[in-house]
């Protein structure tokens, strides 16, 4: 007789098309290139649309939308999930952020994903409700979780440290490449660079006050000229910083880039990115950026080495004078040194995907 499939539960109320964020990127990816053959699989998601769109085989399960305020979807996730999980009976429960309800069934193995804990390390940019209520949230979840995916090897570290679990319950699974960057071929040659480029949000962790510190530094010491792009979306520190340098020379404010296809035609045009984070949980655009032959300056702790290997150029986030230095040297890069490090970058951006992402999360989802 054959042995019946289990079941997996997946909380994805955090994904919609029309959420830009990181966690429906993941779930996007994660879903629409998993392996579904083994496993019988039920997803709590925000329409049948949605649910039809990432896992067609999958029971719908209808969640707040995320449009929802946080109050609706707590209240969701810890007073009526609960009865849904009762009633389901699922063998594992996937939650595709760290946290989960208040009860989930005893018999029920729980696997959730933590992308980072900038949270629980700094309390600059987040709200009071945030820092009181997350890491009580995430050190539950952590607890009663059997298994903990991890964006990085720094948010492995992070998620021991901060959350005081063994290393042996935390698996690193990579992020990829999204479809848009992986199938898309717009590598540049190297007399059709014109600018540095920075992406990200305005926080705190992105070090962007030091990054405009160091590109002004970089034309007063190193004779740099050439214009740094900075495209941001919105954040806390975004009108301190424009008031700040929107007068510096060079300092180019672009704006939020929504769309992935232009976003990567910007990066392709880009001499290199610079990216000097204080805290990553994996650092996506240093990914995209490496994947269209861009170069990559970047800082020398956090995840940002695992991402960029050899084919990065680094520094120390902290001090504005490397920063410069970082800046000058890939600025001053000759044509055939730039052609290397920019094949070197296609290769090291090929070590990343979201199908190996969903290789190994199913891996961890068998024998767990």
């Amino acid at each position: 007789m054959a042995e019946s499939k289990k079941t997996i539960f997946i909380n994805a109320q955090w994904y919609s098309r029309v959420a830009k964020t990181g966690i429906a990127n993941y779930i996007k990816n994660l879903c629409r290139n998993i392996d579904t053959s083994d496993f019988n699989w039920v997803i709590a998601i925000c329409s049948k649309e949605e649910q039809e769109y990432l896992m067609p085989n999958a029971k719908w399960i209808p969640s707040p939308s995320v449009k929802s305020s946080a109050l609706t979807r707590l209240c969701w996730e810890n007073f009526i999930l609960p009865f849904i999980l009762m009633r389901e009976k699922p063998d594992i429960f996937f939650s595709a952020n760290f946290s989960i309800p208040l009860f989930v069934p005893p018999k029920t193995v729980v696997i959730i994903m933590i992308y980072d804990l900038f949270w629980m390390k700094t309390k600059e940019g987040f709200s009071l409700i945030t820092r009181i209520l997350s890491p009580l949230r995430a050190k539950y979840a952590a607890k009663r979780a059997n298994r903990i995916l991890a964006i990085s090897n720094a948010t492995k570290k992070d998620t021991v440290a901060c959350l005081k679990v063994k290393r042996d319950k935390i698996k690193v699974s990579y992020l990829g490449l999204t479809s848009s960057f992986a199938k898309e071929n717009k590598v540049s040659n190297f007399e059709d660079r014109y600018y540095l480029l920075w992406v990200g949000g305005f926080r705190v962790n992105k070090n962007i006050d030091r990054l405009c510190q160091a590109y002004k530094l970089s034309r007063e010491k190193f004779g740099i000229e050439t214009e740094l792009w900075l495209c941001g979306s919105d954040g806390p520190l975004e009108e301190e910083i424009f008031g700040k340098y929107s007068n510096c020379k060079g300092l180019i404010f672009k704006g939020h880039i929504a769309d992935d296809s232009e976003l990567l035609t910007i990066m392709a045009k880009a001499k290199a990115i610079i990216y000097p984070s204080l805290m990553e949980g994996f650092g996506l655009p240093v990914l995209e950026a490496m994947s269209v032959g861009t170069p990559v300056a970047v800082s020398n702790c956090t995840s940002l080495p695992e991402v960029a290997g050899e084919a990065g150029i680094y520094f120390d986030p902290y001090n504005v004078e490397s920063i410069a230095s970082g800046i000058a040297r890939v600025e001053k890069m000759q044509k055939d040194e730039w052609v290397n490090l920019s094949q070197e970058s296609i290769i090291q951006s090929q070590n990343f995907s979201y199908k190996k992402t969903a290789e190994q999360t199913l891996f961890v989802l068998k024998e767990t």
